[in-house]
């Protein structure tokens, strides 16, 4: 589906600038890799004699990928953020900082699985324990403040500041608004997912199940938002707003 979507929006946006291009590219790269490392991790899994499940190095690394997908993923919202507001500092160093905050402490976590192995050890980390709890909060606090800060922002430019709206501006906006809160509001509950059965239930590891297709859901909204521009552009002239910044 990725590579799909990935083709899509090369061939259709080829007038995009070379830093949207280079997001799109590096966030197929990071996935393809993601794939390629589980397949054959999953060929490496198995138990000691102890039963004591270990991780094969390879599938350690899954986790520090997912967190660099997401970062990526927000960090390129906030830029969205940026524009549409029209330069507010406030709303985009708030994504930005929650989005940094959760590179940190993913890494923090990731690091720990990684150098340790075993799941059942690294759960009894107090330090993974604080840094996967950072992470998923900050990450989750990160996804709503990126669609409420769209929504807001975008509804403030349909009116043009004074309150009042134009029903062929007001048109598209609200279908832009109906994409941006459905990936948005997935994401959130994906991250929520991933908390609450990690806090509820981490010694069946039911989390992993959410946790291993983050990245695909974070790089597929993201593919969705601006191959959804296509849909707008294909309005009457007079219905027509620039929707080349506009990814979420």
């Amino acid at each position: 589906i990725l590579l799909a979507q990935a083709g899509h929006y090369f061939r259709t946006f080829p007038g995009d600038s070379i830093r949207v291009k280079l997001v799109v590219g590096s966030l197929v790269a990071i996935d393809t890799i993601h794939v390629v490392i589980l397949l054959s991790s999953y060929n490496q899994w198995y138990i000691r004699e102890s039963f004591e499940l270990v991780l094969p190095k390879s599938f350690s690394l899954t986790p520090l990928i997912t967190y660099i997908v997401v970062t990526i993923c927000q960090m390129t919202y906030a830029s969205r953020i940026w524009i549409v507001s029209k330069n507010n500092l406030w709303m985009t160093g708030i994504v930005l900082c929650l989005a940094l905050c959760q590179f940190a402490s993913g890494f923090i976590a990731g690091l720990e699985v990684y150098l340790n192995g075993r799941p059942l050890v690294v759960h009894q980390s107090k330090l993974f324990i604080i840094a996967e709890k950072i992470e998923l909060a900050t990450s989750l606090a990160c996804d709503v403040a990126i669609m409420a800060g769209m929504v807001y922002f975008l509804k403030d430019s349909m009116s043009g500041g004074t309150g009042r709206t134009f029903t062929a501006t007001a048109q598209i906006v609200n279908r832009i608004l109906v994409y941006i809160i459905g990936t948005g509001s997935l994401t959130s509950i994906s991250t929520a997912l991933n908390l609450a059965l990690w806090l509820t239930m981490p010694s069946n590891f039911y989390f992993l199940i959410v946790h291993l297709i983050l990245s695909k859901l974070y790089t597929n909204s993201l593919l969705v938002m601006l191959n959804s521009r296509a849909k707008f552009r294909r309005v009457d002239h007079h219905d027509v707003i620039e929707l080349g910044t506009v990814p979420r």
